[in-house]
């Protein structure tokens, strides 16, 4: 039982990690990537501070809360879609 308060503490912290953002001195603080974060819980595996399904589980929750952040973030996705134009071929299709 232990183990599991473990693995959701390290998971929730490895999920606020990108969420919280603190710097001393005013300097801007990068934040952390997704594959940052998942290096993070492969560093913790290999040093023995978590087993091989603790990090397969952090790794499946950080995959499934991960939002790609938009290049057009004014337009909506289905917006996007819907005025897409496709290129038109200029060869004829036998």
């Amino acid at each position: 039982m232990r183990k599991h308060y473990l693995t959701v503490g390290l998971v929730g912290l490895a999920a606020l990690t990108g969420c919280l953002s603190f710097s001393v001195g005013g300097g801007e603080k990068k934040q952390p990537t997704l594959a940052d974060e998942i290096a993070e819980l492969s560093k913790l595996r290999d040093r023995g501070k978590i087993t091989a399904g603790e990090y397969q589980l952090g790794k499946q929750t950080l995959l499934r809360q991960y939002r790609p952040q938009s290049t057009l973030p004014d337009v909506d996705r289905e917006e996007q879609l819907a005025n897409h134009e496709e290129p038109v071929s200029s060869q004829l299709v036998r």
